[in-house]
This record gives structure tokens, C-alpha cells and sequence, in this order.
């Protein structure tokens, strides 16, 4: 993660669906003075997915992920972040089928968060 902007925002699907779950980035993270959006809201989901196709739990997770390098932090919006689609409500496990889109379209959902428009000036 050598750069010389330090304004730097990672967007991205990071598949963080390991044992490890959320606590895989966060050596990466804190070595890197990086910000982890969504970890100030536990309710944020971003897909859902079966972990166990034998069960009838779907879960939800937060595998579409933004981070942000700390110098810029000022430019996001406290509070923003938010996800849209059916991981909108935050519902942590659904029983039942996937939903038809879901198997159609994608089993992840849209991160939102603003960012305020500052002049560049590193």
C-alpha cells in the first residue's frame, strides 16, 4: 500500500467469509492507519449467503467492504455508510429460500457512503 496520496479509499467485495471473519484486515488495517467503514454500525450487511447448504439459515455478512486511509477520513460523512437491497433492514439471518434475484442477479448488495468534495491539496 506504498502510494504518495494519502488520500486513498478502497472500495471492493473482499470475501472475507473465513474463520477469521471481520478480524482477517484488521493487522493490515492498523499497520496501515486505514479506517474501516461499517465497523461503527453492527448492523451493516452488504450480502447473504448459506454457509451450510443443508440448513435453511441464510446469513448475512458484510463482505463488500470500504476502507479509507486515516488522512482522509475527514472527508467522510459520519454516519453515512449504508447498504441497499434486501440487506437494507440488517436482518442478521433469514430462514427460508433465497430470494429469486438473489439466484438471478447476485447474492451482494450496494455500499453507500458520502464523502465531502475538498480540494486535493497533498
Amino acid at each position: 500500500m506504498e502510494h504518495r496520496d494519502a488520500d486513498v479509499i478502497l472500495l471492493g467485495d473482499f470475501n472475507d467469509t473465513s474463520e477469521n471473519g471481520y478480524n482477517e484486515f484488521l493487522p493490515i488495517l492498523q499497520r496501515h492507519k486505514y479506517y474501516w467503514f461499517g465497523m461503527e454500525d453492527s448492523t451493516l450487511l452488504s450480502n447473504y449467503w448459506r454457509p451450510d447448504w443443508t440448513q435453511p439459515e441464510i446469513h448475512g455478512s458484510i463482505i463488500d467492504q470500504i476502507f479509507m486511509s486515516n488522512e482522509s477520513k475527514i472527508e467522510y460523512v459520519e454516519g453515512s455508510t449504508r447498504t441497499g437491497g434486501l440487506c437494507a433492514d440488517g436482518q442478521k439471518v433469514i430462514s427460508g429460500e433465497f430470494p429469486e434475484y438473489y439466484l438471478r442477479i447476485s447474492d451482494h448488495y450496494p455500499v453507500f457512503a458520502s464523502f465531502r468534495a475538498f480540494p486535493d491539496d497533498d
